[in-house]
Parts: C-alpha cells; sequence; structure tokens
C-alpha cells in the first residue's frame, strides 16, 4: 500500500496529504479508516486545508469509550470529515484560543446556513507547561501546542505539511458537539436551566428537533436569585407557562451567532470617548444587535484583547460552546423581557391560591389584579394600581363549597364575593391598625353614591408590642372581619396578599345581623311590630342606631304604651327615629375634637326617617355617642338633668353612649347604643304611662277628682311637671274605695262639705269619704318635679302637702335597699304596708315622670277616717293574734322537751352514776385537792342596744324581691 501512495505522489509530482500520512506509523489506523471509506481520493483534491489528525492510540481510546465490540462499525465518513477545516492552512503557531475553524462536515439540518461545523481551539487548561505523551514506541515527548482542540484532543504533534495543506496529530478522535438541550444538560453551571427548559415542553423540543439557534443560557444560581420562590412556582405552574416559554424564548436567537461573527467597531482606549483625541490609541470592540424569539433586542459583544464576550454589557462566563444545531453561550445573569410582568394575579398562582384566581377568571375580574409586583425595591410613585388581595386559600374554598356558601358561577352575588376580597390600595402588615377598617372593591348599590363596602381589621396589640415592629410584629394575630391569616403577608411592589383560613362574606342585611346578638331582640321584634322590617330592612345608605334589650327596658312604662295599638303610631316614630339618612362610622369622626367639659365633643349631624336629627359625636374618653333631637353644637335645654338628689346626672337623657361600634350591614352601618330615647317628636305625656302600666283605677279617680289636667300640663319656665308613685289596680284592689262614693257621680269629688258627709245619719258613715280618697290620690303625687332619676334618702314632698298644708309636709322618702332597687314611704308612717311600697317599674314623660309601686301610700291625716282606721286595726290584731299563737307553739314544744333532757340525758351526762352532786360535787372535790375556790363571774348585760332609727325599717324590708331601677334614665323626649 505505502508503495502504491508513493508511486501516486511520483506520478502526479506533488506530496499530498495522504503522502504524509502514509509515511508516519502513528496515522496507520487513521489510513485505514479513509481507504474503508473511500476518502483517499478527496482528500488529494483538496486544496488548502488544515487536518486534525487522529494517532493510533486515538482510536483506540475512541473505540473504548464507545463500547462497541469492533472498530468497523464505530468510525463513520462523516466523523472523519469533522477533522478537516475548510480552506485554511493553519500553523501550530497560529493555534490560538478562542479560535473557531469550519470543518468540512456540515450537518444533516445544516445550521440555519452557517457551512459545516466548527471545532473550537481552547487552551489547554492554562496548563504553564506542556504535558507529555506516549509514542508508538513507548517514549515520551512534549505536546506540540499548549492547546486542545474542543475541549478534549491535544496536538501531540503538527506541522506535517503537504501541497494541498498541513497536518497536526491530535491525541483523540473528534466527537461531534451535542444538540443544544443535551449540551445545557451535561453542564453542571446549567442545571437550574435544564430544570426551567424542560418544564416547558415548547422550547425543550424547539432544542431538540429544530437547528440555527443561539442560546443565551443563564448559569449557576442566577435564575434562583433573579425571580423569587412565588415567581418560580407561578413559572412552574401549567398556569404559568406561556411567560415560561416567553422568558426562554428572551434567550433564544434564530440565528447561530459566534463570536468571530461579530462587527468591529474602533474606539478610544481611554474610558472618556467624549474627550478623545486623534492622538490617542484605538481599541477595537466587536458589536451586534441581535433579535431574540421573545422579539427583544440584546446586543453581543466581544473584546479581543480580553477575550471577553459579553450580552448586554454582561459579560459571560462561557462562549462559543459548540452545539449540533447551534452555539450556545453561558451568562450569570438572566435576560428577563420586557413583556414578562408578574401581576397580583401571578402572585395568586405562585402562592398556589388557584381556586380563587380560577373564580376571578369565571367572573371577569382579572383585570382587578394586573397591578404589577416587581420586588422588595420597587418604590414607584404610581399607587393608582396598588392592591392589597385578602386571598382564601384553596383548602378554604374547598370548605366553603362543601358547605354550599358559594354563590352560583356567573351571579351577581360571586362577583360581590369576590369583590369583597380586594382592597383598594396598598396595605402591609406594618400599615394596618387594631379596628382599622379597610375600602373593598365592593360597591353595593345599596350604600349609594358608589361608596365601598368596608373590611374591619382585628390585629393583636401586644403581640405588635412585644415585636417592636419586627419578628413579633409578623407572628402577631392579625384577623379581618374575624377572619384570621393563614400565613404571614407576601408583599412585592404594590401587591401585598394575606392568605386567609376562610373566605369573606360581604355583610348580611340588618335582620341577620341584629339576630346573631340575644342582646338585641327587643329591636327586631319592634321592627316587626311596627311592620316596618321591609322598609327599613332594604334602606340605602344608613346608619342604625339599635338600643340593647336592656336599654328598651329602661323605658319602662313608655315602652309599655308604645306597644299598645293605640300608640302604633308613635312606635313607627321611633323605630324610624332609630334609622339615621347616611351611613356614618364612628372611627371616621375626629376625635381631635371634644367638649373639653366632659360634654360629647363635635361630630356629624343626622336625619333620621322620622325627619329627627340625631348627632354622632366623640366623647372626651375617646368613645362615642349619639345625642338624639339634637345637631352638634345646639343649646337645648335640658330639663332631664334633674334628679331625686342635689347632683346631676352623669349625662344628658339625650345621650345614648356607642357601646359596639361600625358593625357593618350591606347598605349601611349598625351602632349599637346603651340607651333607648323618645325623640321630641313624639308627645309622651303623664296619661300615656298611665296608659302604659294599665293603671285603670287610679285614672278613673283622677277624672272623678277632676285631676286630668295634670297629665298634659306640659313643663314651662313656671311649671316643672309632676312626678306620681302608681299603685297597681292589684294594691287597688286590696283596699275598696268603691265604698266612698257609692251611688254618687263623678261630681261628688268636688263637694268640699266635709261635715254634711260626716253626719251620724250619713248612710256611709264609717267608709272611705270622696276627701280622704282625694288625700289618698295626692299622697302620690309630687308637683312641680320631674324626678327621673331616685336617690336613697331623697325626700319630695306631695300634692296632699301642698293642697292641706295644716296636715303637714306629707312627704315621700326614697330608700335604696339594694343596688337599683327602691322604696318609697311617708315621712313619719306607722310601720304598716299602707306607708310603705316598693319601686317596681319606671317611665319618663315629656310633662313629668312615673313610678310604679305595688302598694298603697295612705296618707297619714287618713288616720281620722273610721274605715282607715278599722282596717289598721284589723291587721294590728291579726299580727297579734298570730305572735300569741306563735309564742303557744312555742312553749308546747319546747318546755316538755327540756323537761324531758333534765330527766334523763343531763344526769348521765354529768355524773355518770346515781350519786348526787354532778357538776357542783367534782368542782367541790377539784376545790379541795388543789385549794382552788372558784370565783362567781358575773352574768354580762343582756341589755339591748338602742333600736335603729324609724327610717331603718325600710332596710328591714329589703328582702321583699323588687325589680331594679338603674342610675341611668330610662329616656329622653
Amino acid at each position: 500500500m505505502r508503495v502504491w501512495l508513493s508511486l501516486t505522489a511520483f506520478v502526479v509530482g506533488r506530496v499530498t496529504l495522504i503522502d504524509v500520512l502514509a509515511q508516519n506509523p502513528e496515522f496507520r489506523e487513521l489510513i485505514r479508516h479513509l481507504q474503508r471509506f473511500r476518502l483517499i481520493i478527496p482528500l488529494n483534491q483538496l486544496t488548502n486545508t488544515t487536518f486534525f489528525a487522529p494517532n493510533n492510540r486515538a482510536f483506540e481510546h475512541y473505540y473504548e469509550a464507545q463500547y462497541v465490540g469492533g472498530s468497523e462499525s464505530a468510525m463513520t465518513a462523516d466523523r472523519l470529515w469533522y477533522h478537516l477545516v475548510r480552506d485554511r492552512r493553519l500553523p501550530l503557531a497560529n493555534l490560538t484560543a478562542g479560535l473557531l475553524l469550519e470543518t468540512l462536515f456540515i450537518p444533516d439540518q445544516g445550521l440555519g446556513g452557517r457551512g459545516g461545523q466548527r471545532v473550537k481551539i481552547v487552551e489547554d487548561g492554562g496548563q504553564p507547561a506542556l504535558r507529555p505523551f506516549h509514542r508508538e514506541d513507548g517514549g515520551d515527548e512534549t505536546p506540540a501546542a499548549n492547546v486542545l482542540v474542543n475541549h478534549r484532543a491535544r496536538v501531540v504533534n503538527g506541522d506535517f505539511t503537504a501541497d494541498n495543506g498541513i497536518i497536526h496529530m491530535v491525541d483523540r478522535v473528534l466527537d461531534f458537539p451535542a444538540r443544544l438541550l443535551n449540551e445545557v444538560a451535561r453542564r453542571d453551571e446549567l442545571a437550574a436551566a435544564d430544570v426551567w427548559i424542560g418544564h416547558c415542553p415548547a422550547v425543550r423540543d424547539r432544542l431538540i428537533n429544530d437547528t440555527g439557534f443561539t442560546l443565551l443560557a443563564p448559569g449557576g444560581s442566577s435564575l434562583v436569585h433573579y425571580f423569587n420562590v412565588w415567581e418560580r412556582q407561578y413559572l412552574f405552574h401549567s398556569y404559568g407557562e406561556a411567560d415560561l416559554h416567553l422568558l426562554l424564548d428572551a434567550h433564544l436567537v434564530p440565528a447561530v451567532v459566534y463570536s468571530q461573527d461579530l462587527l468591529p467597531t474602533t474606539t478610544p482606549s481611554r474610558n472618556d470617548t467624549a474627550n478623545a483625541t486623534p492622538g490617542d490609541a484605538m481599541t477595537t470592540t466587536y458589536r451586534r444587535r441581535v433579535t431574540t424569539l421573545a422579539g427583544h433586542t440584546v446586543e453581543l459583544g466581544w473584546k479581543p484583547q480580553a477575550a471577553q464576550f459579553t450580552v448586554n454589557g454582561v459579560t459571560a462566563t462561557a462562549y462559543d460552546q459548540l452545539a449540533d444545531n447551534g452555539v450556545l453561550h453561558v451568562l450569570p445573569a438572566v435576560l428577563s423581557p420586557p413583556d414578562l410582568v408578574f401581576t397580583a394575579e401571578k402572585y395568586l398562582i405562585g402562592l398556589n391560591m388557584t381556586q380563587f384566581v380560577d373564580l376571578l377568571r369565571v367572573a371577569g375580574l382579572t383585570d382587578l389584579l394586573q397591578a404589577p409586583g416587581g420586588g422588595a425595591d420597587d418604590h414607584s410613585s404610581d399607587h393608582r394600581q396598588a392592591i392589597t388581595i385578602l386571598a382564601p386559600t384553596n383548602e378554604a374554598l374547598e370548605a366553603f363549597r362543601e358547605s354550599d356558601d358559594l354563590p352560583a358561577e356567573g351571579s351577581a352575588q360571586l362577583r360581590e364575593f369576590l369583590r369583597y376580597h380586594l382592597v383598594h390600595g396598598q396595605y402591609r402588615r406594618a400599615d394596618l391598625a387594631d379596628n382599622q377598617f379597610l375600602a373593598s372593591h365592593l360597591r353595593p348599590v345599596l350604600l349609594g353614591r358608589d361608596r365601598p363596602q368596608l373590611i374591619r381589621v382585628t390585629k393583636d396589640i401586644e403581640a405588635i408590642a412585644a415585636g417592636n415592629g419586627g419578628d413579633g410584629d409578623e407572628k402577631g394575630y392579625l384577623a379581618f372581619n374575624d377572619v384570621i391569616t393563614a400565613a404571614a403577608p407576601v408583599t412585592l411592589g404594590r401587591v401585598t396578599i394575606y392568605p386567609l383560613t376562610y373566605p369573606l362574606s360581604p355583610p348580611a342585611d340588618l335582620l341577620q345581623v341584629v339576630i346573631r346578638d340575644l342582646r338585641y331582640s327587643t329591636f327586631l321584634s319592634l321592627l316587626f311590630t311596627s311592620q316596618l322590617k321591609d322598609r327599613l330592612a332594604g334602606a340605602t345608605d344608613v346608619t342604625y342606631l339599635v338600643p340593647s334589650n336592656a336599654a328598651f327596658e329602661d323605658l319602662g312604662l313608655a315602652l309599655d304604651y308604645l306597644l299598645l295599638p293605640e300608640a302604633r303610631g308613635d312606635l313607627r316614630q321611633l323605630v324610624k327615629s332609630l334609622v339615621a339618612r347616611r351611613a356614618t362610622y364612628a372611627h371616621q369622626l375626629d376625635r381631635s375634637a371634644d367638649g373639653g367639659d366632659g360634654k360629647p365633643g363635635r361630630g356629624v349631624c343626622l336625619e333620621t326617617l322620622a325627619g329627627t336629627n340625631v348627632s354622632l359625636v366623640v366623647l372626651p374618653d375617646g368613645g362615642t355617642a349619639a345625642r338624639i333631637d339634637e345637631c352638634v353644637g345646639g343649646n337645648r335645654p335640658d330639663h332631664d338633668s334633674e334628679s331625686g338628689l342635689a347632683e346631676k346626672s352623669p349625662r344628658p337623657l339625650n345621650v345614648a353612649r356607642v357601646a359596639q361600634s361600625d358593625i357593618l350591614v350591606r347598605n349601611g352601618v349598625v351602632q349599637f347604643i346603651d340607651r333607648a330615647v323618645v325623640p321630641q317628636a313624639i308627645n309622651l305625656t303623664l296619661h300615656s304611662l298611665l296608659r302604659g302600666a294599665g293603671a285603670t283605677v287610679f285614672l278613673g279617680w283622677l277624672r272623678r277628682l277632676n285631676l286630668t289636667d295634670l297629665l298634659h300640663e306640659p313643663i314651662d319656665a313656671t311649671h316643672g311637671g309632676y312626678t306620681i308613685f302608681l299603685p297597681t289596680d292589684q294594691a287597688f284592689a286590696r283596699l275598696n274605695l268603691t265604698q266612698g262614693v257609692n251611688g254618687r257621680g263623678e261630681d261628688y269629688a268636688e263637694k268640699q262639705d266635709s261635715a254634711a258627709e260626716e253626719d251620724e245619719s250619713n248612710p256611709n258613715h264609717g267608709d272611705l269619704k270622696v276627701a280622704d280618697i282625694r288625700a289618698l290620690i295626692s299622697q302620690h303625687i309630687v308637683p312641680n318635679r320631674r324626678v327621673v332619676h331616685l336617690g336613697d334618702r331623697a325626700r319630695f314632698g306631695t300634692l296632699l302637702g301642698q293642697d292641706h298644708p295644716a296636715n303637714g309636709p306629707a312627704e315621700l322618702v326614697i330608700r335604696e335597699y339594694s343596688p337599683g332597687r327602691f322604696g318609697v314611704r311617708i315621712q313619719g308612717g306607722f310601720l304598716f304596708d299602707r306607708h310603705y311600697a316598693t319601686v317596681v317599674r319606671r317611665g319618663v314623660a315629656t310633662n313629668g315622670a312615673v313610678y310604679q309601686i305595688d302598694g298603697i301610700l295612705v296618707p297619714l291625716v287618713a288616720r281620722q277616717s273610721n274605715g282607715v282606721i278599722r282596717a289598721q286595726l284589723r291587721h294590728a290584731l291579726w299580727l297579734l293574734c298570730l305572735g300569741i299563737m306563735a309564742l303557744a307553739l312555742v312553749y308546747i314544744l319546747v318546755v316538755p322537751i327540756y323537761a324531758w333532757y333534765q330527766r334523763h340525758v343531763a344526769p348521765a351526762a354529768v355524773g355518770g352514776g346515781t350519786g348526787g352532786g354532778g357538776l357542783a360535787a367534782l368542782a367541790a372535790g377539784l376545790a379541795g385537792e388543789d385549794g382552788y375556790h372558784p370565783v362567781a363571774t358575773q352574768e354580762p348585760d343582756t341589755d339591748d342596744d338602742e333600736s335603729e332609727e324609724e327610717e331603718d325599717t325600710l332596710e328591714g324590708r329589703s328582702s321583699r324581691d323588687g325589680p331594679t331601677l338603674t342610675d341611668t334614665p330610662a329616656q329622653h323626649v
């Protein structure tokens, strides 16, 4: 064979590559493969080439690496063509690191019109000295150049020249570059990029099947550092596949661009290019702008002096990494496309709140979630799109679905439900305060004027103080409408998301809210009784003032009257006066202004549905109060402040304190108050209270005695009204008053001829006379006083003392026998029931007050009446008889038992036998032994202490069970 090759050279007259290879035994295996694939003639026909010729040992390594049994199947013609450089003769001195050489091998799919596949010359690991290699004969030689071909094959000998090229011996068979995807997978620095590409099937398939790409791959942990955990979770989610595709396309150029393809640009070497002079040294750089598959432009740069390849000014950590279908450049940064914006919707997906996002998409509300994030360092001044999202977790929505509380898809209720979870503006955890209210994107029609529905914040203040704004703040209790958060909030740019353990339901209507608390059930019953339920519950933009059951109970007789059928109109007025026409929240009142004198401060004046006024004001202690029938700053004369004592009322009767503020309802807000106030528009008189008390007997006698005018007489500068201590009809039933006017007309009460009535021939002699009845009724009426508060030991002069001053003042004395429980008696009266009674109920009218008592206060002047004296004597006699019977019973039972004890038990206990002496003998014996003589002791004084004063007899009656009357006023007109 060698002879034939030599003859060929002689005939042709030149030395070819084949001639040079044939003369060196190191290329025996290479020659054999060239002959096998019929490549002898094609190689001789080449005019100018560089041949990286593998030696025999290189083929041995190749066979071993391929794990094939025979060498014939391990090698192909294409692989041999890959060792031949097209149209370039490069001696060893010109093989510099970074050099790319086009070969005669053209891949089946091509390189996007870029010709043959390249080989790359790289520095041999940066070794300062050349490493020896083993020759065929076993000797060692030094490598001819400190470079590698394709990072693998070392040039061990070279510069074998021929007429049609030059040969360099390499110690490895060159491998074909892998596909781009495989090249990414085999590189450790691209492990993260490989994972990201794996989550996008479209890009993965493109890197395997298509050709002609430049991949600008982010290396190391750049992807992990550039995107936070929620952004990464979104991009890996099926909902984020499109954005992941966009991101990866931003790193793909639809052309093969090597560093040597960049265009040269000459610039001054000094940094200050603006002030460069013609004499300055010039530096040549190479630049090229290319467009990625994502549609945006990147600038590639090459600085040959520093051997730096840059992308948008960022130096690549590796460049010109060959691939079968393109080229790979490795970057330490991410090329994020401008179109990739992480919105609130995408963060929700990253937080795995996909069910909430699905509902928003179904309802067509995703346009509200387009606020951009941007990271913690985004301090943009544009806050128009800032949003706070109260997002229930997937588990919370699952539980909500199972309870059938979720509105139907496509319904208006679902849109309201979802809008209520979106809050205008961004509120980080540090921005929230306890009892703060946030404006949601829900704007119910019933709120009117396009007003947002609110959400109440509950925050653990103690945890905040402990944390001092740090970790303790993050661990504190936080809830929205009493729904607690499931995890710490996530804040990114202008978006803050609070995961919730349960969805938020928009505020319900008035009835549903009030019915949850039995303390306010009376208000509901009044709504139904007044037949205003539907009208008030459906009112638009209102504030409900809802008194508690105790507040309505304090109305007492006034409420009893309003519940009568004849007072239905007044009841409707009362209920409508509890509804103001504008939704006003206590937290929005100006709390910097108050009265400064212990009175409510400034606030806001509202008109009620009854046409009356009510003001919501701030109290000096920071609380909120409602002033009925008064606008802020009004100077309404207040006669209600007078009490049974000299001291003033703690607060005016028309002021109700807000016990629970800002309870949200669908059409406004509820303020729960501690006092029910009857407005002045309702003319509630003493007659109304007597009607409410069912005092038919007392009213009858007032008519007969022509005293009904006092029931309607208004309070003015000369008259302060009346206070009536009203006995019940049952009390009157125990004292027959009809005998005194038996057979007479009602005008009999006006007769003043007492002598005629006391005539012995009078058939009614001995019964109660009209004068006595007038005195009895007058004893229960306090003139010129509107007593709205009772106090212990308070005294009131009555109408009897005013009409009959000769009979004394006929004063009534009040005693508080237990907190809130009062009794009334006649000053100087007997210790009989006829002079004492317990207050059981109260009512306040515009012209006075009524206190219902459980007994009749018989005036002392009525002692002259035989009928009363006989009644009192009968009562005393009964008491005497009962006392005697009790003493007899004690004597009958106790004396026989005591005698039996003395005969049988006492002797045995003392003496123990029949011997006499007992304790006396024992004492004498002890005295004889010890010389001790007991001295008789003086018996203690058993006289009783002085008896208490007569007023204290009321305390002896404290065992009576009477109703409690609070210190605070029950109503105001």
